[in-house]
């Protein structure tokens, strides 16, 4: 990965970081999340932290219109079985987009469906999916 690419993502990464704390602090979570600098020395680690039961994953592409399974597979070995998986991308001269699965905003357990949590995914632009995800975290806590 080249210099540049590497400044690219890093800036994508504090972006993200910068608007979820925005939000986070407006709705009153006491939730901060951060770019997770231990990333590059420690395989399959998310890039944002600070949200327990989450593992963020952001990635920032020169073209293409949809993510790559390869990003999602990423994400997913990365959450392992104890966290739920988040992808956030965004490629050039268009919208960030946020990639999770069906089954996220689910109160009930996976089993009683029958279905894998990471198998059914849904793509939304971030703004959008940060909303539902403020309104899913108060819910949740409380």
């Amino acid at each position: 990965m080249s210099r540049s690419s590497r400044t690219k993502g890093h800036g994508f990464e504090r972006q993200i970081c910068k608007m979820i704390n925005q939000e986070m602090e407006s709705a009153a979570l006491p939730y901060s999340v951060s770019r997770d600098l231990s990333q590059y020395q420690t395989k399959d680690l998310g890039d944002i932290v600070g949200i327990p039961g989450f593992t963020i994953e952001c990635k920032r592409y020169k073209e293409g219109s949809h993510p790559m399974k390869s990003w999602w597979e990423q994400v997913c070995r990365a959450a392992g079985k104890d966290n739920i998986p988040i992808l956030v991308y965004k490629f050039d001269r268009k919208p960030i987009e946020a990639q999770f699965s069906v089954l996220m905003f689910n109160f009930q357990p996976t089993e009683d469906y029958g279905l894998p949590l990471n198998d059914y995914v849904c793509r939304m632009d971030f703004d959008s999916f940060l909303y539902l995800f403020v309104c899913y975290l108060k819910a949740s806590n409380g």
